[in-house]
């Protein structure tokens, strides 16, 4: 395909694939079905060529050589939005004779508008390179009314960065579905029945988003998830594309790592879990389009269960990272067997890291996939109406302020389940806020919000000493270390509840941060469209 100004937009989803699954995907009854010819084999060798200060990747584009069994081709592409595992990106090829690139095809490109084209011919040097083997099948899909043409792809090699002592590699193992031509939904469908008996994870980060991040050199780091990714006058389709993406791209990333040494993957990966369910829940009721709708309902059990078996893990880790070692300090190390009482623990943790990768292997792709889609829909639906969303976001603030004031009435009576209700509604008026925030004034509610947080801290206090109670009983631990944990809880409790009911007093005194709010001006037509919004994957920056 030679260089044109419009190019066709690349069309395709990406799944990472377990190891022990490789060698079913051939054998995968869907796939023998759906066969339109035998597979070809293709041996890759790609070339990513950037400047030193990575002038094309902070433009939004990439460009590669690649050499396809004998035969060099050389690709531009450029983002059209966010990364996704479903992405669509503008992409020019040119077959070339050997590996030099071909100046003439990029004039009519993105590239070719760059300036100062002479110092950056000269400066484009090789910083990444892939060496892997990809099986390709041509695949004819039927799925209910949605008919498409694809190619599944599997790939097995390397991403390669520098060289001697500084050589960096990263594995990959990946499956690509791409659109030739016909329906999206069929692609979507055919994934997901696939993941059902394989594990497949939708992936965000492209492999030369990975490269760039071997480039980097920096190592994996907890994800913070955003408070929101909205912005004043946004509509409710492309606010629920912003929304949920920002959470879940943090989310892959904690889940991916969940097993790592570092307990706060866990920690980040559910509080990504919580911003997702607060957006389901906030947008249950937004006028919105019947199949997003479906999609957002379809979607909750899958995060709901993934939250308690992740929440099961996060309990051990706390308990045994955090308030184990605080009780050894504070009551003495006569108080019990601590190294019985962290053996117990340690081996809970053992079942609770089981049963996480027992739903991760079975369910977790599929749940991923499902919110993949949301989102893809989401950003092509008609955007809806930025005042009603601002509206919703009012009513919805204000019906979740209720449900606090209702669960802490009766406080002083309240047992430690009731309690921890209240800590949940409290934590969902938090996220709620966070999620709206950008819609509403702000030069207000701080002191709400202020009020907010210290019930978040005092409750959460009070939440994390019953658990202790709890898990040193369901441990086995003796009978007068019980005890003291239960004097110790119910000294907590005089101490703290009195400053919850202070805070739940400021909060319903407080002036409401939604108070107020108005829609900005009408922006220009055709300002903010909703393929804009949540795109799909780009090769991004550097860095991971």
């Amino acid at each position: 395909m030679s260089a044109a100004a419009s190019p066709p937009r690349e069309l395709e989803l990406k799944l990472g694939i377990a190891a022990q699954d490789v060698a079913l995907l051939a054998l995968h009854p869907e796939v023998i079905a759906a066969q339109e010819g035998p597979p070809r084999r293709l041996s890759m060798l790609a070339r990513y060529l950037d400047t030193p200060d990575a002038q094309l990747a902070q433009a939004g584009m990439a460009l590669r050589l690649r050499r396809e069994s004998g035969q060099w081709v050389q690709t531009l592409k450029q983002s059209e939005g966010s990364q996704r595992a479903f992405s669509a990106r503008g992409e020019w090829e040119t077959p070339l004779p050997g590996p030099d690139l071909s100046w003439p095809s990029l004039a009519g490109t993105p590239l070719g508008a760059l300036p100062h084209q002479q110092a950056l011919r000269q400066a484009l040097q090789e910083r990444f390179c892939m060496r892997f083997t990809r099986l390709q099948w041509p695949l004819s899909l039927s799925e209910g009314d949605a008919q498409a043409r694809v190619w599944l792809c599997l790939d097995l090699g390397d991403i390669i960065s520098g060289r001697g002592r500084a050589r960096r590699v990263e594995p990959i193992r990946e499956v690509e579905l791409e659109l030739r031509d016909g329906d999206p939904r069929a692609l979507w469908r055919f994934a997901r029945r696939l993941a059902q008996t394989l594990t497949l994870d939708p992936m965000s980060a492209s492999k030369a988003a990975r490269g760039w991040a071997l480039v980097s050199g920096r190592a994996a780091v907890p994800r913070k998830a955003p408070s929101s990714s909205l912005s004043p006058g946004i509509a409710p389709a492309p606010a629920l594309a912003a929304a949920f993406s920002g959470s879940l791209t943090a989310l892959e990333h904690d889940v991916r790592h969940a097993e790592h040494d570092n307990p706060e993957y866990v920690h980040q990966a559910r509080v990504a879990l919580r911003r997702l369910r607060t957006v389901m829940r906030a947008f249950a009721t937004v006028p919105l389009p019947d199949p997003l709708h479906r999609r957002l309902k379809r979607l909750a059990p899958g995060l709901r269960e993934t939250g308690q078996v992740l929440g099961a893990l996060r309990d051990s880790d706390v308990f045994l990272g955090e308030t184990l070692p605080g009780l050894r300090q504070e009551l003495g190390d006569a108080a019990t067997d601590w190294d019985a009482l962290r053996r117990a623990a340690q081996a809970e943790r053992d079942v609770a890291v089981l049963a996480w990768r027992n739903w991760r292997d079975a369910h977790w792709g599929g749940v991923l996939l499902d919110a993949e889609r949301l989102i893809y829909e989401a950003s092509r639906k008609s955007p809806g109406d930025p005042i009603e969303l601002l509206r919703h976001s009012q009513r919805g603030a204000a019906r979740q302020l209720d449900r606090v004031l209702a669960a802490a009435r009766d406080l002083t009576r309240l047992d430690a389940p009731a309690r921890h209700q209240v800590r949940i509604e409290v934590k969902r008026l938090r996220y709620c806020c966070d999620l709206w925030t950008p819609l509403w004034p702000a030069s207000q509610g701080k002191r709400f919000r202020r009020a907010l947080a210290e019930l978040q801290d005092e409750l959460g206090q009070l939440n994390d000493m019953a658990t202790a109670v709890a898990l040193a009983q369901r441990l086995h631990a003796d009978a007068d270390f019980v005890a003291r944990l239960g004097e110790r809880e119910h000294n907590q409790l005089r101490r703290r509840l009195p400053r919850v009911a202070l805070a739940l007093a400021e909060l319903d005194l407080s002036r409401r941060p939604w108070q107020g709010a108005q829609p900005p001006e009408p922006q220009a037509a055709g300002h903010q469209a909703a393929d804009d919004v949540v795109g799909p994957e780009s090769d991004p920056a550097p860095g991971p």
